[in-house]
């Protein structure tokens, strides 16, 4: 219909090479026929100024055409393309929904007559739709273009087996589906919503959430439990009395109240529920799917021991992180640690939920595998994670924006190990014309500083055996760095960020900050002057990527930094309650 709201009917179809609207041809043993549905009640074509979008017919002189043409055809599988809607679709108040063609009921009757229409395919309803009447599959597409960027893209390709088996392959937002034929009937299957791995955050015994990239518009929950096969809680996220439902990521938050164990592993799986919103008073549940379920062991005081795997600078990931997620398992760490930078920029063409969301995926679903689905993840933020115009995006993957003052900060013990986490922002000084007055850090790390005083004063970090910051931009440089604080340097350590933290951190005797940013690794010991231990990991290429383990009982903690073949490359021990100036270093290479 918007083609003709600006052009004529002859102007358009001139500019196409045709001289009618509604035409048919064979390909490969198929009959393939388009309809045209812009006409109005009166026969008439729709013209500049003459039309409404709601209010589209066939007309009697084209259906019997079509009667005449789909008798022609014979036995040949005949695929039928139209952009307002054949199907049925009624509204609460009878009348059908606005999208439908006001003669459909007559098309249909051709169609079902002839016996050998395999599949309609509609546009019109931006949405999209699936039906079957009668053994003929309705298929609406979502729109190719609503919203901006590739992500929000739609599209498909379609392929009929045998003259029977129907199968549409999406891409973007357009969900896949296959249809199956049978003497009994027939049925349209959607693939699952589920487009990533379920990536799962928890920082205490009574709390965790899971985060989940979805393809379509769609609800979720998280079902959990102590046993695979009783998974009796169920977490249903929802604003008021509205279930939130998304078209990109699921974050689904699971307060266990009185059924939090410590320390006991906890069970769960992601089940979301595809729906199509034509209308408050129609919106239909297309199908339900689930992730296999997962066993995780949320982080506890209790807990003897703890490994964690610290990963930074992932910029190249095409190439990075296949390597590093393989390093990853191989540690096999109680929690993951993304410390920063996980990719470049967030820009037009980037999908912000496939970078954080699809690491690990394997296997024959998009939900299979997964880094963080059996492990919790800590994200704590880099400077190039807040570039780009979909960097705005990033916080809501993760359930951040529920925290808006302070979305990064983290303080929590596991095991042994006193975990905060501090976020440096970005490498210049808020007042650099680079940033256009869109940089607001410097009262953010104040405001971060007043909040670490705090936590410092928890008995459970006081008393822990070690305490561990981390920090994407290091908080000590090398002779000659860059502290940011002018607008003639970048940060190669972050000045601010040291001035308000560090003298917290060593009076709360920290035993080491582990940060990334120079994509080059290093072990910068302590001094009388910084007594703590600053453990810099490398990046973002194969051949300068590392992986930090942390590893730490009541006794001894060990971190060690390791490239993306295996090899060590340094190793530093603590023994509990030592002083900090003096630890075991062990460099190799």
């Amino acid at each position: 219909n918007h083609d003709v709201s600006e052009l004529t009917r002859e102007q358009f179809l001139a500019a196409c090479g045709r001289t009618c609207g509604y035409y048919s041809f064979d390909r490969r043993g198929v009959h393939i026929v388009i309809l045209d549905s812009n006409y109005n009640a009166d026969g008439e074509h729709f013209a500049p100024g003459n039309f409404h979008w709601s209010d589209a017919w066939i007309g009697e002189e084209q259906i019997a055409w079509l009667a005449r043409d789909l008798a022609s055809a014979g036995k040949r599988p005949v695929l039928v393309f139209c952009h307002a809607n054949l199907g049925d679709r009624p509204r609460k108040d009878g009348n059908q929904n606005g999208h439908v063609v006001r003669d459909a009921e007559k098309v249909r009757q051709v169609l079902e007559a002839a016996g050998t229409v395999r599949a309609v395919i509609q546009g019109h309803d931006h949405g999209g739709h699936c039906q079957v009447l009668h053994g003929i599959p309705y298929i609406v597409l979502r729109a190719m273009v609503v919203g901006s960027g590739m992500s929000n893209t739609a599209y498909s390709i379609l392929s009929l087996r045998n003259g029977i088996d129907i199968e549409l392959a999406g891409f973007g937002r357009q969900p896949s589906l296959v249809v199956t034929d049978s003497a009994a009937s027939c049925q349209i299957l959607q693939t699952s919503p589920l487009a990533s791995p379920p990536v799962l955050q928890s920082f205490g015994p009574d709390r965790f959430v899971v985060s989940i990239e979805v393809d379509r518009f769609a609800t979720g929950r998280v079902e959990w439990g102590y046993a695979e096969d009783d998974l009796v809680h169920v977490s249903t996220p929802a604003i008021g009395g509205l279930v939130v439902a998304d078209d990109t990521c699921l974050v689904i938050p699971v307060d266990m109240g009185d059924h939090a164990v410590p320390g006991k592993a906890i069970y769960y799986r992601v089940v979301a529920d595809a729906l199509i919103y034509s209308h408050a008073y129609q919106i239909d549940r297309v199908m339900s799917a689930s992730t296999a379920v997962r066993r995780f062991v949320p982080p506890s005081e209790v807990q003897e021991a703890v490994r964690l795997a610290v990963v930074n600078d992932t910029h190249d990931r095409r190439r990075v992180m296949p390597h590093v997620v393989k390093c990853v398992e191989d540690i096999d760490p109680d929690m993951l640690i993304w410390n920063g930078d996980v990719c470049g920029e967030f820009n037009e063409g980037v999908s912000p939920a496939a970078i954080v969301l699809r690491p690990g995926q394997s296997g024959p679903t998009p939900s299979c595998g997964g880094w963080a689905s059996g492990r919790p993840f800590l994200y704590v933020s880099g400077n190039h994670d807040v570039r780009g115009v979909r960097a705005w995006e990033f916080a809501d993957l993760l359930g951040q924006r529920s925290e808006p003052v302070l979305p990064y900060n983290k303080a929590f013990r596991m095991g042994p190990v006193a975990i905060v986490t501090l976020d440096a922002g970005e490498d210049k000084v808020d007042e650099h014309p680079v940033f256009a007055g869109m940089a607001a850090y410097e009262p953010y790390r104040k405001r971060q500083a007043d909040w670490l005083a705090d936590q410092l004063l928890r008995p459970e970090i006081a008393a822990a055996p070690f305490r561990v910051a981390f920090s994407h931009i290091p908080l000590r440089g090398s002779p000659g760095d860059g502290d940011g604080l002018t607008l003639e340097t970048s940060a190669q350590y972050s000045g601010h960020g040291a001035r308000l933290w560090l003298p917290a951190l060593i009076n709360a005797s920290f035993h080491a900050v582990i940060s990334g940013h120079t994509h080059q690794w290093r072990i910068d010991q302590p001094t009388h002057a910084c007594p703590i231990t600053q453990i810099v990991g490398g990046g973002p290429s194969a051949a300068t990527a590392t992986v930090i383990a942390l590893e730490a009982t009541k006794s001894e903690m060990v971190i060690t930094i390791r490239d993306l073949s295996g090899n060590l490359l340094a190793r530093q021990t603590w023994a509990a309650n030592e002083n900090t100036h003096f630890m075991s270093v062990l460099y190799v290479g």
